[in-house]
């Protein structure tokens, strides 16, 4: 492709981008970079932040609640294994109104 006014375009984008100059850091940033590369240095571990404990307690109570389903479904299943088949047929008439209450 070799339209002038492409090249023009990408050549006046090439000459902005050339004029950017660096943008200044923070004052403190040296001195809380150089503490960091120390304290890594010696051994000392950071703190982990709050984006981490919060994913980890989030999964810690997803984990939980999923426990919980798997006890309570599985808890129900042996209670339905085990219980009469008048049991399961009165419960079931409960359940879905079959019974004659005087409804």
């Amino acid at each position: 492709m070799n339209n002038p006014a492409v090249e023009k375009e990408v050549e006046r984008t090439l000459g902005v981008l050339e004029k950017v100059q660096r943008a200044p850091a923070s004052p403190f940033f040296y001195t809380r970079l150089k503490a960091r590369l120390q304290a890594e240095h010696a051994g000392v571990r950071t703190p982990p932040h709050r984006l981490s404990i919060r994913l980890s307690l989030a999964t810690l109570a997803g984990t939980l609640l999923l426990l919980i389903n798997i006890y309570s479904v599985w808890h129900s299943t042996v209670q339905w294994h085990t219980a009469s088949k008048e049991t399961k047929l009165s419960t079931f008439a409960d359940v879905y109104a079959l019974t004659d209450d005087g409804y």
